[in-house]
């Protein structure tokens, strides 16, 4: 017996404060098969319940005993779905990221990523929380998870169960933690009862690029690749292209990218971005191989062909769409924002200081295309998003979102650059308006939603 999830509201009751007991309104109770054990399910932990009916229309009023268990405060909204004499609460969301983003939310001074993930679930009616490598307990399966209370309005701490959905958005972890990192990961993926958002958590540049080749509607969005393994596979690049990316196989956010130049006179310039550029010329190969033996030291890197992408006063233009499946797993993009580097820097990454424009405002500011002209280049951009998009999911399964990083040149052509599984959504709250922001933060909870049947 199965009804289309409704919302509801948790009430806590006051009395039976030890009992697991609790009450929902008669229209629902009346779908419940009473002849046979009821349960109420939230995240991966389900308790025999006691279950009555009462006269409210939307109310669910739970012992103190299963607020408890199940880390539930009073007035809190959320959706409930029945499934085999089932009540199923949520979903429950766990976010595993940073420890920073976690202490500073803790702080109640939480950053933009996690402040539009909890407007957004206040209108999923999805319960969300979010943990770092240090929350996790894997003797009890325990997560101690920050969320908001939209009652206190402040962000607090409670012991949650394994999530419904684990929603993977560990970026930034330091070197120091992968190894803890990969454990949390590994053992919470191993619980069936949790389901993954996206079937991994970041991609190998060199394995895309390698799988994606096979694929002949999208062989030609690809520059050139290969691994960085000696000398000798720089000399091979530079006698075919003057520039040359260096980039780490599994960096992100336009870390470990490096630009490479060589110049008709022999010599070279080297130049990339931590915190801040840096730029240095050299009189000889050897002199350029040493500076990248010391930035890429126990990396395993690619080789790349840069491309003659469009410029705005010497700035690189790029660009990062946000392209995502909704509540009913449908696959639409979100947004397409519009990155212009600074002048001569090598990335466009928004920690670069690249400023960010709405696809459309772009070329029409900047280029004084026209209505059908922007429309024609913006139907051949979403045919090149789409077609990646599926062909990615056909190697690597089901994606809940993916950022596609690729760029235009002057000739008009589309180049891939990178996809992204743990999109940052920077550069849509910094140029697109509330609502494109907003659904491309609820998204992600429709979509769990959908996974979880709700």
């Amino acid at each position: 017996m199965s009804l289309r999830s409704i919302p509801i509201i948790i009430k806590i009751s006051e009395e039976d404060e030890n009992d697991y007991t609790l009450s929902i309104p008669n229209e629902i109770y009346k779908l419940l098969n009473k002849d046979s054990i009821i349960r109420l399910k939230l995240g991966v932990l389900i308790l025999e319940v006691n279950c009555s009916f009462n006269n409210t229309e939307n109310n669910m009023i739970v012992s103190e005993n299963i607020a408890s268990k199940l880390s539930l405060h009073s007035d809190l909204t959320t959706n409930l779905l029945i499934k085999e004499n089932v009540l199923c609460l949520g979903p429950l969301i766990g976010t595993f990221t940073d420890s920073t983003s976690v202490r500073i939310a803790s702080e109640q001074r939480p950053g933009n990523k996690l402040k539009n993930l909890c407007l957004a679930n206040k209108d999923a009616g999805t319960i969300i929380y979010f943990f770092s490598v240090d929350d996790y307990n894997n003797e009890d399966e325990m997560i101690l998870g920050t969320f908001y209370n939209y009652i206190s309005k402040r962000f607090e701490k409670r012991l949650f169960p394994l999530p419904d959905i684990l929603y993977d958005r560990g970026g930034g972890i330091l070197k120091s933690q992968k190894t803890a990192t990969d454990y949390v990961r590994q053992s919470i993926e191993s619980n069936e009862n949790v389901k993954g958002f996206n079937p991994q958590y970041f991609f190998d540049k060199l394995d895309v690029h390698n799988k994606l080749v096979r694929y002949e509607e999208v062989s030609q969005y690809l520059p050139e690749t290969i691994p960085y393994k000696n000398t000798n596979d720089l000399i091979l690049m530079f006698d075919k292209y003057p520039i040359l990316y260096i980039k780490d196989r599994i960096g992100n956010r336009g870390l470990g990218v490096t630009r490479v130049r060589k110049y008709p006179n022999g010599n070279f310039e080297l130049s990339y971005f931590k915190k801040e550029f840096y730029k240095y010329g050299f009189d000889s190969l050897n002199q350029l191989i040493e500076k990248l033996n010391e930035l890429y030291k126990n990396k395993k890197a690619i080789i790349q062909s840069a491309i003659d992408v469009l410029k705005i006063n010497n700035g690189n233009v790029d660009m990062r769409a946000t392209v995502q499946r909704d509540g009913s797993g449908n696959l639409g993009i979100t947004a397409c924002p519009v990155r212009v580097g600074n002048p001569g820097a090598p990335i466009t990454s928004t920690r670069s200081g690249s400023a960010v424009f709405i696809f459309e405002n772009f070329f029409r500011k900047f280029y004084n295309y026209s209505e059908d002209e922007i429309n024609i280049l913006k139907a051949r951009v979403n045919e090149f998003l789409l077609t990646t998009y599926k062909c990615i999911e056909d190697l690597y399964g089901t994606f809940g979102e993916v950022g596609i990083d690729f760029a235009i040149d002057n000739n008009k052509n589309i180049w891939f650059i990178e996809c992204n599984a743990k999109p940052g959504k920077d550069t849509v709250y910094l140029s697109y308006d509330e609502d494109t922001v907003k659904k491309a933060f609820q998204s992600p909870l429709e979509y769990s939603k959908y996974l979880c049947d709700f």
